[in-house]
């Protein structure tokens, strides 16, 4: 039979060094960059079947013990197994007792694994903590099998991968603050990935140094889609600028922040809404407004002569503020301006009409 060349380089496997169900060939640098024909003739001789790694998640946290079984599913049942693997980062590690041993940077056996004939062969248990950088991971790894000891022959072969990638607990892809009306603004999140997350919280500061947390909110805990988060705030300072940053919290209290976002947030006395517009005649009339201070202030209703029909006075609170006023059924139908007056300041004028 012709012999196919399979040249093993960076962190392919290479089957020739593994120690077979039979026997064993071991290299001072493990199996990494050899050559050989196949894993046919000098080794095993058949490839067959299929080698694939299980309980690994695709997606991993850095720095995070995992454990991970491969699976050989010959075409034929076999009673004997081994095996040899390799990450491209992070470190393999052997459990005790469960018949293999660390070889350089891989993984294989020390002796049969196995025993029992089968056709598919879940290997003992193997421990992996990922890289403490974000970044892909390959596993490259070979399983062998045979129904006796002490030889390679009759035995087969077959070769395997699995790509995983280290993530940070939660991956953001958009953070930001918009200004709504006067004094509120929206924060939105959105996250593409999230791995043993447990809550947001949203953090506010006025000097962009001392934050302290207005929101926590729940997180989905494992996501592989995106998900969107929206939290709501009044502002009631009188700085320039207000800062945000969200911070993200996993279940095992580890937690980072995202950049901050700046807004400009000064509170200036502003008349944000009147409602209902069109009014009916008699009917209270709900206005919204922002004050940047605590202070009574004048609420004068107009007609269209520039008469004053009706005048009131109502205290506020610095920030945002919702007024009830109720102009009376003396007041009949018509278009009027309301106009709102604090010390010396007029607000622009609100056109509004009174119906019947």
């Amino acid at each position: 039979m012709k012999k196919s060349t399979l040249t093993i380089v960076s962190l392919s496997l290479l089957i020739i060094a593994l120690t077979s169900s039979t026997s064993s060939t071991t290299s001072n640098n493990g199996i990494t960059s050899r050559t050989t024909s196949g894993c046919g003739g000098g080794c095993h001789p058949t490839q067959a079947g299929t080698a694939t790694l299980i309980n690994l998640p695709t997606s991993v946290l850095k720095g995070t013990l995992y454990s991970f079984n491969l699976v050989y599913a010959p075409t034929n049942s076999y009673k004997y197994f081994g095996l040899d693997i390799k990450a491209s980062a992070g470190t393999l590690a052997v459990i005790t007792g469960n018949g293999m041993k660390k070889s350089g940077t891989e993984i294989t056996h020390t002796s049969p694994l196995g025993g029992t004939a089968t056709t598919s062969y879940t290997y003992p248990a193997i421990n992996w903590t990922s890289p403490t950088t974000t970044g892909a991971v390959t596993f490259n790894f070979g399983c062998v099998a045979n129904n006796v000891t002490g030889s390679t022959s009759g035995s087969t072969w077959a070769l395997g991968s699995f790509a995983t990638s280290v993530v940070l607990p939660v991956e953001l892809t958009s953070f930001s603050v918009v200004k709504t009306i006067s004094n509120k603004v929206t924060i939105s999140w959105q996250t593409a990935i999230e791995i043993n997350s447990d809550h947001f919280e949203v953090e506010k500061s006025i000097d962009g140094k001392t934050f302290v947390t207005i929101s926590k909110i729940a997180a989905a805990g494992n996501s592989s889609i995106s998900k969107s988060y929206t939290v709501n705030d009044i502002i009631n300072n009188t700085s320039a600028a207000t800062y945000f940053r969200l911070k993200t919290v996993d279940k095992n209290g580890e937690f980072g922040y995202s950049s901050i976002q700046s807004i400009n947030t000064k509170v200036n006395t502003t008349l944000n809404s009147v409602y209902p517009n069109p009014a009916k005649k008699g009917q209270d009339v709900n206005i919204e407004i922002t004050s940047e201070k605590d202070q009574t202030m004048n609420f004068v209703l107009i007609n269209s002569q520039g008469k004053i029909m009706s005048s009131k006075q109502k205290a506020v609170t610095k920030g945002y503020n919702r007024i009830g006023l109720q102009f009376g059924n003396y007041i009949t139908s018509g278009n009027y301006y309301l106009q709102v007056k604090e010390d010396n300041n007029l607000l622009p004028p609100v056109s509004i009409t009174i119906i019947e």
